[in-house]
């Protein structure tokens, strides 16, 4: 299948990568702050080196929360789930639609919040952060019929 053009080539959702994964950064840099805070008050360090090591442990944090923006939207765009006539593949895990037992799709608290979802394609293939979740179920299923000739 190396050779074959894919017929479909599709991005996680962008929003849905990023924004979760922005609030679970900032949560532990904020419980990170308070440890270092809590630290510096205990020992009862002067108030300017308290300024100085706060200033520095939030540009760290910034950092931190900057370079892994980057490297998300890197990867996010990098990895596309591809749609052959055949098979779908992702990161290198290919899945026959001739396998595809059932499919199905399920939608979390997250998932409703930015209208993505998760295709499942039974026996263990996960179509993750799927935008236009509708659209994209009912074109898989129709590949996987098409693929085992019952259209």
């Amino acid at each position: 299948m190396n050779d074959e053009q894919p017929q479909y080539a599709l991005k996680q959702d962008i929003k849905r990568v990023l924004i979760p994964k922005i609030l679970q950064l900032i949560s532990l840099g904020a419980v990170f702050y308070f440890a270092i805070w809590l630290n510096l008050f205990l020992l009862e360090v002067e108030d300017s080196i308290k300024f100085y090591v706060t200033i520095g442990a939030i540009i760290v944090l910034v950092i931190a929360v900057i370079l892994e923006i980057i490297l998300l939207i890197q990867k996010t765009n990098k990895n596309k789930y591809l749609f052959y006539s055949a098979q779908v593949g992702f990161k290198g895990k290919e899945m026959p639609y001739v396998n595809v037992v059932h499919v199905s799709f399920r939608q979390n608290f997250i998932d409703k919040i930015f209208n993505t979802g998760t295709i499942i394609l039974y026996p263990d293939f996960l179509i993750e952060k799927v935008p236009n979740l509708n659209q994209v179920y009912f074109y898989v299923q129709k590949l996987i019929q098409s693929a085992k000739g019952q259209v």
